[in-house]
């Protein structure tokens, strides 16, 4: 009996009408917190079914024991609790520098004083198509996002919201991916002869063993062995940090590079082992503007002196060092870990080569000589 009570009196609560009109127009909403506490949530006079949702969904969470407390605090201040997260301390120099510029240009103006609960996915949508609308690419659209999604897992995390809004928020189609066109020997050794000799070394580092600019510049002296070099570390805005996998790894040291970073390495006095190979300028690891003029003045040059595409980058020539391995007959998986990919990455994005060199292997160290004596014969004949 005193169930059936209890039940009756529960039903009742849940039909009693808990949104009511202020004299002012507004629409208040009281509802009980998790912690059972009652509370109550204004919505302005023309917001009248968006109250009346509020109230709907508080007592569906109620009845479920999911009951979240919405929260006012604005999306600049759920961006705090986002960076402080584990999630957001997790994100590198380089990417947290990059989120940065989206959230200054693009998001916080539109998105940042606006209350985390009151961001529907409509105003979502709104937005991306805003952005669209001023012509910004796909790319940045696309990182805005990523930056908003990760943030609003954080505020369900932290029960902050009732439901994640950028759930159903449509992304911009992806554009077609970047054709990979490997450098070869020939434009690679062609490049190194228009520059300095630390310059041309570190072009034939990221040419002939595929690592990524960041882990070259952390390689010290001691990380080369007798036909490897170990691979720890890597430098993110002058900053040393873990490789993008968190693993070190050994990498294959072909005997052309080998021997141009023994002939460097006594050219400079034998500095010692934990001497960096590429240390910046005034010393220490580069900067971002360390590597930005490297990619714009010498890099740059070089590859508008020997009639390259203006669009060349030093990252390309990893493409390169992939292709010289896949042509030797390297297996994917040995391929991958060598270039610290994932194997399915590495068959995605190498496809067209393996299919190049299905039927034939080249020796990549006769080539690379070869190159580099049909370079030599014509700087002398100049």
């Amino acid at each position: 009996m005193i169930i059936c009570c209890l039940s009756r009196q529960h039903a009742r609560r849940e039909h009693e009408i808990s949104v009511q009109v202020r004299h002012s127009g507004k629409h208040l909403v009281r509802y009980t917190d998790e912690r059972g506490r009652s509370k109550a949530k204004t919505f302005e006079a023309n917001e009248k079914r968006a109250a009346q949702a509020f109230d709907a969904e508080m007592k569906r969470r109620r009845r479920h024991g999911e009951v979240v407390s919405p929260s006012e605090k604005t999306l600049a201040e759920l961006r705090v609790d986002w960076l402080n997260s584990p999630k957001g301390q997790k994100l590198s120099p380089k990417t947290m520098e990059f989120y940065d510029g989206m959230w200054t240009k693009y998001i916080e103006p539109e998105l940042g004083r606006a209350s985390v609960c009151r961001i529907t996915t409509l105003i979502l949508d709104e937005f991306v198509s805003d952005l669209e609308k001023r012509g910004v690419g796909q790319a940045t659209i696309t990182k805005c996002l990523t930056q908003l999604s990760s943030m609003f897992r954080v505020a369900m995390k932290y029960r902050l919201i009732p439901t994640n809004p950028m759930q159903y928020v449509d992304r911009p189609e992806p554009k077609p991916s970047r054709i990979i066109r490997p450098l070869t020997p020939d434009q690679v050794e062609r490049i190194r002869a228009q520059m300095k000799p630390r310059d041309a070394l570190l072009v034939s580092l990221l040419a002939y063993s595929g690592i990524r600019p960041g882990e070259a510049l952390a390689l010290k002296w001691g990380s080369i062995h007798d036909d490897t070099f170990r691979i720890e570390t890597a430098i993110s805005l002058g900053e040393e940090k873990d490789t993008k996998t968190g693993e070190p790894r050994d990498v294959k040291l072909l005997a052309p590079l080998k021997q141009e970073l023994l002939e460097h390495r006594l050219s400079i006095g034998r500095p010692s082992d934990s001497t960096l190979i590429f240390p910046a300028r005034g010393g220490g690891h580069w900067s971002s503007s360390d590597w930005r003029n490297f990619r714009q003045r010498p890099f740059a040059d070089a590859v508008e002196a020997i009639g390259l595409a203006k669009t060349t980058r030093p990252y390309d020539l990893r493409h390169s060092a992939a292709s010289l391995f896949i042509s030797a007959g390297r297996n994917p998986v040995y391929l991958a870990r060598q270039m610290g990919h994932k194997p399915s990455m590495l068959l995605d994005r190498y496809s067209h080569v393996f299919e190049e060199f299905e039927d034939q292997t080249i020796d990549p160290e006769a080539q690379i000589l070869a190159a580099r004596a049909c370079t030599g014969a014509a700087q002398a004949a100049s």
